[in-house]
Formats: structure tokens, sequence, C-alpha cells
């Protein structure tokens, strides 16, 4: 932290020698005065804590190897959560992306919002669907944009995530659609997003191996880091508060939060679903009765096969909104 220190160590035996950035460091240090926010110590591997502070320092320094979110969804977004929010307003700046003006009118003219009449134009198909959904709609078809990933070696790894993800999304949306008052359309976003720190996870591993990443490798990273480098990244691209705790929250069977159903409940039942009826696994997975999130829902009594007639549904609904959102 010296500028301009020439120091000099002899070492006697093995040894661990750590070098901060001071830069970083102050920056992470305002934050944290910032936002009066507590930071907490977490366990990690030797690869893991490499991981976690090289990919810090590049999300800090603006050299993080990750798509940006496409520049018009960050402006809807911003547009529909300002103050003076208004349809002509965020219609003109979606006019600048004709694909998603595409997307959002498909959308309006899905089975679940379609009316007597098909909408033919975006200002129509927003009047139909309202602001936040919206909002939600553009955030979802940015994001798919990411999994759209570059290296041709991540291609398979980064299409699988997208394709669980999207089931994740979808059957988060179901639920709470189906059970609860809760937005459906934001739960889908969530389902997407929830997982997106894999992917610079990937990258940074893979500029370090000569051999592509095996599955092995992969399930030694824990969902811990995935869910630290996935908020940071969520935090990065300015998405709202609510959105990442929620990220940071993870899938927590045990938790019980509010007496009411949320978000975090949605995410942790449509995984215990996928990995139940999907992976077709149930070793170390809880009963539904231990389970909080599934008496909030009020679904703690389905059957099997009523679980398995959702899944099935949520496969054919993810297919139709991979296609949507591109």
């Amino acid at each position: 932290f010296y500028p301009g220190y020439k120091g000099k160590a002899k070492v006697v035996e093995d040894a661990l020698i750590i070098r901060f950035d001071l830069n970083l460091f102050q920056a992470m240090m305002k934050n944290e005065e910032k936002e009066q926010v507590s930071v907490e110590d977490v366990e990690m591997s030797d690869i893991e804590a490499a991981i976690f502070s090289s990919l810090m320092i590049k999300g800090e320094t603006s050299g993080l190897d990750l798509p940006s979110l496409p520049d018009i969804a960050m402006r809807i977004s911003k547009a529909a959560s300002s103050d003076d929010a208004d349809i002509n307003k965020i219609s003109k700046i979606m006019l600048n992306d004709p694909v998603l003006c595409a997307r959002v009118i498909q959308y309006a003219n899905s089975a679940q919002y379609a009316g007597l009449t098909a909408t033919k134009t975006i200002s129509e198909a927003m009047q139909r669907l309202g602001l936040r959904i919206v909002k939600h709609i553009a955030m979802s078809y940015a994001v798919s944009e990411v999994f759209k990933h570059p290296s041709k070696i991540l291609k398979n790894e980064v299409e699988r995530l997208y394709q669980h993800s999207m089931f994740i999304a979808v059957l988060s949306y179901l639920f709470a659609k189906r059970y609860t008052k809760l937005e459906p359309e934001y739960a889908l976003l969530i389902g997407l997003v929830h997982e997106i720190g894999i992917i610079p996870i990937l990258s940074f591993m893979l500029s370090h191996s000569e051999a592509e990443i095996d599955e092995g490798e992969l399930d030694s990273i824990s969902d811990k880091l995935i869910k630290m480098i996935s908020s940071f990244l969520l935090n990065k691209w300015g998405f709202d508060d609510e959105l990442v705790q929620i990220i940071d929250e993870g899938v927590d069977y045990e938790r019980y939060g509010n007496e009411k159903a949320d978000y975090s409940d949605l995410i942790s039942v449509a995984h215990w679903c996928h990995t139940r009826f999907v992976n077709n696994s149930s070793e170390n997975l809880p009963e539904i009765d231990q389970i909080p999130a599934f008496r909030k829902l009020g679904i703690e009594y389905l059957t099997n096969e009523e679980f398995e007639d959702i899944v099935n549904e949520s496969k054919k609904t993810a297919s139709s909104l991979h296609q949507l959102l591109g």
C-alpha cells in the first residue's frame, strides 16, 4: 500500500505471498461505508478464492470478460422505473430495436395475454401488458443475449446452463401464476439470472486450463461462490436490490422468510421439482413437509402426478419462450 516501496523478503520455508490491489481495496471500503453493509467470512478452496479475487478485480476495473447487457434494455429498464414513466416515451426507445419490439408484440399476443384482436404495434402491446411486464420482458431478452457466449469451447456448457435456467424460470413463472399474486414475469426474470455467475466462472477456468472443463471441476465450485459472483454481476448491471438479494439468498429449503410466499420460495420449489422430476434424483433432497416454501404456496398436498404435469407443461412452455426470447 506504500507507493514506491521496495522491500525484500527472505523465504525460509513454504509461504503464501498475497498482493492486495490498493485501488480495489479502497473502492470496496468506500462501498462498505456507503451501503452500510457488513462483511462475512466465507470459506473457499484455493481455486474458488483465485476465481473470486480475479473476477472481483476485473469487475471493478472494467476488465470482466462478459458481454454487456444490450443498451436498449437498460434504457427501457431505467425509463420504466422512473417516477415519470410514460408508455409513449418507452415506445420510442423500443422502436430502436425492431427485434425486441417483435418479441414484446408476440408476447402480448401469446395465449396468456391475447385479447379479442391481435396487437400490431408496440404501443398497443405495451397498453395490454403494462410497463412493469414490458420491463421484465426486455430484461429477460437482454439476459438471453448474454447466454450467447462467443467461445466455441464454452458453447455446450453455456447452452446447458441456459436450458437449466430457462426451465427454473418457467417453473417459477407457472407456480407464481397459479398459486400466488406475485408477478409471473418477474419470477421468470429471476429464474433466468439466478446462476448467471457461472458464465464468468467458466471463462476464468477455461483461461487457466489447457484442457476442456469437465463436470467434476464444475461440481467443485460451491453454490455460495456462484451466488456471490451472480449478485456481483447483477449489481454491476444495475438490477434492482430486491432481485439481487433474492439471488444472494439462493436455494434454501429450510428458509421460512415471511408468512406469504415470495420469489425466493418460487426458486426453491422450482429447483426441488427440477431435481426430483427432471434429474430423477431424491438424494439429499428433503421431503416436501420439511420445506416451508411448499406450504406457503399451498401446494404441499399435490401428488407426484400433479407435479409431473406441471413439469411437463414447463418443458413445452420453456421451448416456446426460448424461441420468443431468441
